[in-house]
């Protein structure tokens, strides 16, 4: 820049730009409170509903007549469900939902694949590189309520059921604090016995329990169910991750724009001292030299 103008205008445009950064920032943490509370409620709800699961795998000797346990290890289809989000301006939240994804589908080369896409971002970029979605689901992820939740379970399942699919994963961002957020890939279904190995029972007891009309049929509606609020947590978790992703990439573009501001305030101020010393040189050469010419 080589006047004080050019100076003056750039110190206007990026006071603006951390106008708009700033108040992301506020948005995004706002957004990202309120989030975190229905994470702590889901969770509650997930642990008793696994712990009931796990109660009756465990005391159960016949499991052959679970619909939703894995009987064979042979997978013809695979459906992945990956849950981006639908902005940008989030560092590298989506771009690492996204590459999880691909080393996913790249695992399905032997057998069929299917793709869900959660997320505008995702959808544009799948498509944009010659992928196909077989299912889009918008209007979720910047707000995750559990009707949504219940209608991409249903989905899963009706795919499930009519043997359409015989895997399914999802590939989501797992929320840990606001600084660490990863991307992960969880298998759903089928269910394996050793996914509740986490899962602590409540009651410990060696008696046959009796249930109504059988243990497959109490456990078949309690899978869709566990669908559900597995569903609305990664939602959930997700949209958290996405609020938190954006709130530190804005937090760090309104400290650079702080930082690139002070540079060029100083800059201002020593040109226009310069400038000041150079005018007030000249005037006093001019005045020395009116001040000869009248003793002349």
């Amino acid at each position: 820049m080589n006047n004080l103008g050019e100076i003056k205008s750039h110190i206007s445009a990026i006071g603006q730009t951390r106008q708009i950064t700033n108040a992301m920032y506020l948005i995004s943490a706002s957004k990202m409170r309120s989030t975190i509370k229905k994470i702590d409620y889901n969770v509650k709800y997930m642990e008793r509903l696994r712990s009931t699961m796990k109660d009756i795998l465990l005391h159960t000797d016949d499991l052959s007549g679970y619909h939703y346990i894995r009987h064979s290890k042979d997978i013809k289809n695979t459906l992945v469900i990956v849950i981006t989000g639908d902005k940008g301006m989030c560092g590298g939240y989506n771009n690492n939902v996204i590459s999880l994804a691909l080393e996913k589908f790249a695992q399905c080369n032997n057998h069929g694949l299917k793709v869900g896409v959660i997320g505008i971002v995702g959808e544009e970029y799948f498509i944009n590189h010659g992928i196909k979605p077989d299912f889009i689901w918008r209007g979720v992820i910047q707000n995750p309520i559990l009707y949504n939740a219940r209608q991409i379970a249903a989905r899963i399942i009706e795919e499930y059921n009519s043997g359409n699919v015989d895997d399914v994963h999802v590939v989501y961002t797992r929320y840990k604090n606001s600084v660490v957020q990863t991307a992960e890939a969880l298998r759903i279904l089928p269910i394996e016995i050793g996914d509740y190995d986490d899962v602590s029972i409540e009651y410990q007891y060696n008696a046959a329990m009796n249930f109504e009309p059988s243990p497959g049929s109490v456990f078949s509606r309690l899978v869709p169910q566990y669908l559900i609020a597995l569903i609305f947590n990664m939602l959930v978790q997700s949209s958290t991750s996405e609020y938190a992703a954006r709130m530190n990439s804005m937090q760090t573009s309104t400290s650079n724009a702080d930082d690139m501001l002070d540079s060029l305030r100083f800059e201002y101020n020593r040109r226009r001292q310069l400038d000041i010393t150079s005018e007030i040189a000249e005037i006093a050469a001019t005045s020395i030299t009116v001040s000869g010419n009248a003793d002349d």
